[in-house]
């Protein structure tokens, strides 16, 4: 999904609340797509599989114009 986005890209809003994602490490291998974001939502509500959010801090540290970051994970599974 990340991969096929178009590289002038400057707002984006993923909910994966309900798609099995487990990790944010798709990040860390595309973020040459995500470098002119300006603006970051991801939502993980009532997210039954995602367990970690490792990847996202790499991907962070090469988005330079990102301004704002927004994350929402509520209902979350504990294990």
């Amino acid at each position: 999904l990340i991969e096929s986005l178009p590289a002038e890209l400057r707002v984006l809003r993923l909910d994966l609340g309900f798609s099995g994602l487990e990790t944010l490490d798709m990040f860390t291998s595309t973020v040459q797509c995500l470098k002119s974001l300006v603006q970051l939502k991801l939502r993980f509500t009532g997210s039954s599989h995602f367990r970690t959010a490792a990847g996202l801090g790499v991907a962070l540290r090469e988005m330079e114009n990102l301004m704002y970051l927004e994350l929402w994970c509520a209902e979350l599974r504990n294990s």
